[in-house]
């Protein structure tokens, strides 16, 4: 089991650095929570304290080397989902029809604009992430999920996967699942990239070669895939992210 601790907001302030925190001993009351035990040992790390209020609550994992998982930040708080690569948990980081870009911060766990679009384009849909999952571009997987209406930042949606838009961006790969939510009835009853609209894929695949235009980067969209070729890029991530949690120092 791993640890949950307490731990003061002067002590996150005062030892906070890169996303790692420094520990020392103390008789601090500890509770057990499930936790995936690949992640861990079950080593006891203590923390000092001098005042008990405000707190922050955080993981405490032990494997090669002391590691820390933030439970506030929705990339390691939420799994990718029971039935994933199937369905999978989406955490949505911009509304359709916005030209705000919006991203999860890695360290704080708030939503950040990076940016406004450089160019006169909104997003086609709902955009966000795969919670516990990695990428090459050191960035959780790219989630597009379809859905009648447009949904605020940060909403988690069940999210039905019917395949992927395989891309590089700046030369580097940057794949993005395409989904429908499993809960609105106007979109769910769809199986495969296939059976959207060959008007929409061509809009979706405009957007992404351009919107980067104006800032002289350039993208470039290969075909779109079937859900097969979209649950092994998931797969892998998943994979990616536990070695990640794994191996890494701090988290």
């Amino acid at each position: 089991m791993a640890l949950i601790k307490r731990l003061p907001m002067s002590d996150v302030l005062n030892e906070r650095m890169y996303g790692g925190f420094k520990f020392h001993r103390s008789n601090m009351n500890e509770h057990s929570v499930p936790f995936p035990p690949k992640y861990y040992q079950k080593t006891p790390i203590s923390v000092d304290t001098e005042d008990q209020k405000p707190f922050v609550l955080i993981i405490l994992l032990k494997n090669l080397s002391n590691m820390i998982v933030d439970i506030s930040n929705p990339w390691h708080a939420v799994p990718a989902g029971e039935n994933a690569p199937e369905v999978v948990n989406s955490i949505i980081e911009i509304p359709q029809n916005t030209r705000a870009k919006y991203e999860l911060d890695k360290d704080s766990g708030l939503l950040r604009l990076d940016r406004v679009l450089y160019s006169a384009v909104y997003y086609p849909a709902n955009y966000g992430f795969i919670p516990r999952t990695y990428c090459d571009d050191k960035d959780p997987l790219d989630i597009v999920v379809l859905c009648k209406i447009d949904v605020v930042p940060l909403c988690l949606i069940e999210a039905k996967v019917i395949g992927a838009m395989r891309m590089l961006d700046g030369g580097e790969m940057d794949d993005k699942i395409i989904a429908v939510a499993q809960n609105d009835m106007s979109v769910n009853h769809i199986e495969d990239v296939d059976e959207l609209p060959p008007h929409f894929l061509r809009e979706l695949k405009n957007f992404f070669e351009d919107y980067k235009k104006l800032e002289k980067k350039e993208v470039k969209v290969e075909e779109f895939q079937n859900k097969k070729t979209a649950y092994e890029i998931i797969d892998q991530a998943i994979y990616d992210y536990q070695e990640l949690v794994k191996n890494a120092r701090h988290i």
